[in-house]
């Protein structure tokens, strides 16, 4: 969704509800503005990127705002059921990758391990995350 302009993303939406079963679940994972600082190094790697690279690819996706999900499947007759949030994941997001790159996986496989569990302790909180995962179904009041 993060791809589409606003008349594409409302039809995606409508077309994702319609084509879910009666009782379907629809799992949604898109990138939330409140963790964008930590995908991009807090502006030093695009800062970098743009010196160093000098043909970027802009994809143009987007970053959804708190409840813009929420808003956007209720306008199409969905309901968001649970949230949740990687905040120690997106916290940890630069170190995680360069150690998965440098480091053998036997030293990486705990860490990682830990911080999943620190981010199902925590994901229901409403803390800075980079991507935000949804459990959406059709309203049943609808």
């Amino acid at each position: 969704l993060m791809y589409l302009d606003s008349d594409q993303l409302r039809q995606g939406i409508s077309n994702l509800l319609f084509h879910l079963k009666r009782d379907g679940k629809l799992i949604l994972i898109e990138p939330h503005f409140s963790g964008h600082f930590f995908q991009t190094g807090f502006g030093l790697w695009t800062f970098l990127m743009k010196r160093v690279q000098k043909d970027t690819v802009d994809t143009r996706g987007r970053y959804f705002r708190s409840n813009e999900i929420e808003q956007l499947f209720k306008q199409a007759g969905g309901q968001v059921l649970f949230e949740c949030r990687l905040p120690i994941t997106s916290l940890f997001f630069g170190p995680l990758t360069l150690a998965g790159r440098l480091l053998p996986g036997g030293v990486v496989k705990p860490f990682c391990k830990f911080i999943s569990l620190l981010d199902a302790l925590l994901g229901k909180l409403k803390l800075p995350s980079i991507q935000v995962a949804y459990l959406i179904a059709k309203d049943e009041k609808g």
